[in-house]
């Protein structure tokens, strides 16, 4: 085992999808009565999608997302999301308010340096078009999913010792081989290039080289920096704004925190938690009699803090959980409070400082505001005159006669350029370049919204892609060609080698020797091993060796390089399982326990309950 199996990953934050949720739509997926409807398998599929583009550094063509089968896997995902709600309510599950807050409050997109932030939690939220009600109800929801993955699990809560035995066994035992590396760059310098051939195989790859379709576009754009700076606003408005926003001007009193947290969750073991606690006090008595608190943090402390000493910043009241903001603002600058307790276990506080409330002026805010009104009005004002300018140019005609008319319109004309090598201006603008590069030669788009306001486009010429011509492309393909001969070249040579291993008994080394090839002898590597100069992503495949099996079936591939090995031998753990090692271990055989009860379940509810898909899926 090299990785163990973790739990099931199904929680759709910002688009919860549940029985409750239903509407008028009409139903893509129901299960078991409960409907999914189309606009809520949508969300789950951007949402999936996005990530999905965010994990290729951009975009993903949609061909792409569903050749890795992304619908499929959203439609399980929102199949098994309703059987577990299902599951839950049948059981019993119950789910309380001070859980949805703490989970909520323990969600980085909503910290500001590193601290739960009320108002970043109702920006995220604006943002999303959700608001708090529905937002926490979407996380109940979600969460009712994962309490009842947990209660599912905690059905296998028992291992045996000859199963934590085995694991460490597999994990720790480490295997010795004799390896050659065979390296395409050793034969890059000695391919010699025939020019028939070069043709020949330029023919059956000549797609590679397709020209990426181009656009030459006019297009007015009304942005919204552009219209928003444009605007005026004068000094009633802006003190109208500052008196009715007066509590976005003013910061609360804050306190410089730091603490120690030994962790202890409401499903541990009471002895755990008197363990816990008694850690606690022994650490508070050492801080109260003066030692340095930083360090007592960084050396005793469970939580992500204790890296820099415990320290929590500046926060202000209301911020954290109930029970540890009250032991918080009843401390004075500087004193360290008795032992905390909360669901995350046994905390010691110390106030490092107060910050007292403030409140900025409206001279200090002035700027502030006038560009929040200006975005505030620009938004409206933007989408207004692209509005009109699409209703002038329909009326006139055609763009360049709208143009002739209204000089003054912000008109951008380009050059042919793709989707890829688009103008500084528009490169980072994904809503604007689908436009563009949906449209037909001589086509006129609709009002396109942008990332940074609106956009009406005409497609001035396209050019579709395009299969060069060989001359064209000669020193590429040229390139290409020569790596792809000494591939076959390296391969070769590594067949031939592991080939004659096989053929007789000869010694692995004088047989590379004699073949040309550099031996290497590996150290003892176990699974965890990493950076001993064997590649960890062959690791797996040199422990399927054996002295009856010591060479593989086939060469073995690590990036560019192809290696061959031969079995030397394998040694069992020399250090003796410590007490840490075999938590670790009981821990993982029981999440992945768990998790094949869950599957199980999952299976069994999937078999047994009524799913319809509707056709268009």
């Amino acid at each position: 085992m090299q990785a163990i199996v973790v739990v099931i990953a199904l929680v759709f934050v910002f688009w919860g999808v549940g029985a409750s949720m239903m509407d008028n739509n009409e139903a893509a997926i129901v299960v078991g009565g409960d409907e999914i409807t189309f606009p809520q398998y949508q969300q789950a599929y951007d949402k999936a999608y996005e990530n999905m583009s965010k994990q290729f550094g951009g975009n993903v063509p949609k061909g792409m997302a569903e050749s890795l089968g992304l619908k499929e896997q959203v439609i399980t995902q929102l199949i098994q999301a309703t059987l577990l709600r299902q599951g839950g309510k049948e059981m019993g599950v119950q789910l309380s308010n001070i859980e949805i807050q703490h989970t909520i409050q323990a969600m980085s997109q909503f910290e500001k340096a590193g601290i739960f932030d009320i108002d970043t939690y109702n920006t995220v939220l604006e943002a999303n078009r959700l608001s708090p009600t529905k937002f926490e109800s979407n996380m109940r929801y979600d969460m009712i999913v994962e309490k009842t993955a947990r209660a599912i699990g905690n059905f296998s809560n028992v291992t045996t010792d000859f199963e934590v035995q085995d694991l460490y066994k597999q994990i720790n035992d480490s295997v010795a081989v004799n390896y050659v590396v065979v390296s395409p760059s050793t034969y890059v310098d000695t391919v010699q290039i025939n020019e028939d051939k070069l043709a020949e195989w330029f023919t059956t790859v000549e797609e590679n080289y397709k020209t990426a379709p181009q656009i030459k576009l006019d297009y007015l754009e009304y942005n919204y920096d552009t219209v928003g700076n444009k605007i005026q606003i004068d000094d009633a408005t802006i003190a109208n704004y500052y008196a009715n926003n007066l509590t976005d001007f003013q910061t609360p009193e804050q306190r410089h925190v730091r603490h120690i947290l030994f962790k202890a969750s409401p499903d541990d073991t009471a002895e755990m938690h008197k363990q816990k606690r008694a850690q606690a006090e022994d650490i508070l008595k050492r801080a109260q009699a003066g030692e340095d608190f930083a360090t007592l943090a960084k050396n005793f402390s469970e939580g992500p803090s204790k890296t820099n000493g415990g320290d929590l910043g500046f926060f202000t009241q209301g911020t954290m959980v109930p029970t540890f903001d009250q032991a918080v603002f009843a401390l004075t600058p500087d004193s360290i409070s008795d032992i905390v307790k909360t669901d995350f276990g046994y905390h010691i506080i110390k106030v490092e400082e107060v910050r007292p409330a403030s409140t900025r002026s409206i001279d200090a805010a002035r700027d502030e505001i006038i560009a929040l009104l200006q975005q505030e009005q620009a938004q409206a004002l933007a989408f207004q005159l692209a509005n009109n300018a699409y209703e002038g140019i329909i009326s006139a005609g055609s763009l360049s006669a709208y143009l002739a008319a209204s000089p003054e319109a912000p008109f951008t004309s380009t050059d042919f350029f793709s989707q890829e090598n688009a103008p500084d201006t528009i490169k980072n603008d994904t809503p604007f370049l689908n436009a563009a590069f949906a449209l037909q030669k001589g086509e006129l788009s609709s009002l396109v919204k942008t990332t940074y306001g609106y956009a009406i486009l005409f497609a001035k010429d396209v050019k579709e892609p395009e299969t060069p011509a060989l001359s064209d492309v000669k020193d590429q393909v040229t390139a290409d060609y020569r790596q792809h001969l000494a591939d076959e070249m390296a391969h070769d040579k590594a067949a031939d080698f592991l080939k004659s291993l096989k053929a007789d008994d000869s010694d692995f080394k004088e047989l590379a020797i004699a073949q040309g090839l550099e031996p290497i002898t590996s150290d003892y590597i176990t699974r965890q091993d990493k950076g001993n100069g064997f590649p960890s992503t062959l690791i797996e495949q040199i422990f399927q060796l054996t002295p009856e099996r010591p060479l593989p079936n086939d060469i073995a591939v690590s990036g560019d390089e192809l290696y061959v090995f031969s079995y030397i031998g394998r040694k069992p753990p020399t250090a003796s399982m410590s007490d840490a090692d075999r938590e670790r271990y009981v821990a993982g055989i029981l999440t992945n326990k768990r998790q094949m009860i869950i599957s199980a379940w999952l299976a069994h509810q999937q078999a047994n309950v009524d799913i319809t898909r509707h056709a268009r899926l």
